[in-house]
């Protein structure tokens, strides 16, 4: 049934953008139609026999066993479908434009200063983390500690001077109580700076090299970021499962982008799995962010970001352990309702 729906959908995108007759999408209506193909195939991976699958299709590294898979009926069935949605998705892909604007050179030196001038108040600042599990044991809000409060301020000085406003969405779905992860959509090196100016997160989990740049990395383990090192599987483990620590022990809020990397597309990219074993592991719930505008500000290639809008929509937070709970209950009904068929 769903496929049929998947099908449906996905011809209708086609026919919308233009496929047929070769038509080019405008620029206004690719992030509308470029959500849809998402979700689409967000419906399609929530399928069990679907998840399956791809999950047998990912682990199975022998040729000959990958085309019997696909050769399955669930295989000729989903395939042709995730070909056509990957057809659409390089159909849909955003025009990085590299504009410059009046001012600048002027609000590149003024970020330059800003950050000098502030990276001192930040050490300072820093000495308070000593007071941190003092904080936490008389339950002070985590919005508020010293450290969160400088970097709030710091990020909310950069994107004032960039000139870029921003506009938040749904922010009643962050608890800062209670321990979250936070998965944000990566399009932009200004991401960070754009999540750090609203609400806020306690940990962030980076790329390893920006720890190794000189101030920058300094503070970002001031503040006790975790970096995670890509070229490493061991490492990377070894990284998600400090972040689990600091969600279970610390019951702290952690961001991650789930894609793994900055997409140069502006498209959102395949999520990885380690973000949600992290979920799996600690019970965190999962607020995402939705950023959009933050791609044609600031897209790769671009030395400085260009003043504009940009708008964070959190969505509702999604409770893995809740879902297994009643994926559980559904499996057993479905095993009890077997044995009583099979009884008759």
């Amino acid at each position: 049934m769903l496929l049929t729906f998947g099908q449906t959908g996905v011809l209708r995108a086609e026919v919308q953008c233009g496929v047929e007759s070769g038509k080019a999408v405008p620029e206004s209506q690719k992030r509308y139609w470029h959500a849809h193909v998402e979700l689409l195939r967000m419906d399609l991976n929530a399928v069990p026999s679907v998840d399956k699958y791809l999950n047998d299709l990912v682990h199975e590294h022998d040729e000959e066993k990958q085309k019997v898979l696909k050769e399955t009926p669930i295989g000729t069935a989903v395939a042709p479908l995730y070909e056509r949605l990957d057809a659409l998705r390089v159909r849909l892909a955003f025009k990085a434009e590299h504009r410059k604007s009046k001012g600048m050179i002027v609000r590149m030196i003024a970020v330059i200063l800003w950050v000098v001038y502030f990276l001192p108040v930040f050490f300072i600042v820093s000495v308070f983390r000593v007071l941190h599990p003092l904080l936490r044991y008389i339950n002070f809000p985590r919005h508020f500690f010293p450290l969160h409060m400088a970097r709030r301020v710091f990020c909310r000085g950069i994107t004032t001077i960039c000139g870029i406003s921003i506009r938040y969405q749904g922010t009643e779905h962050i608890r800062h109580e209670v321990p979250t992860l936070t998965l944000f959509t990566h399009a932009s090196n200004l991401d960070p700076v754009i999540i750090e100016s609203g609400s806020g997160c306690s940990k962030w989990i980076g790329k390893g090299s920006l720890f190794r740049i000189p101030v920058i990395g300094w503070a970002m383990h001031a503040v006790g970021d975790i970096p995670i090192e890509r070229t490493s599987l061991k490492d990377a483990i070894q990284s998600l499962a400090k972040a689990g620590q600091v969600i279970t022990k610390r019951r702290d809020s952690v961001a991650i982008a789930p894609e793994g990397t900055r997409s140069t597309s502006g498209q959102i990219r395949d999520f990885k799995k380690g973000p949600f074993h992290v979920a799996h592991t600690t019970s965190a719930k999962l607020v995402p962010a939705m950023i959009q505008g933050n791609y044609q500000l600031f897209p790769p290639g671009q030395p400085f970001p260009l003043p504009g809008v940009c708008v964070v929509r959190y969505l509702p937070p999604v409770d893995i352990s809740e879902q297994q709970q009643q994926q559980q209950h559904t499996q057993q009904k479905g095993a009890s309702g077997g044995e009583g068929v099979s009884e008759g």
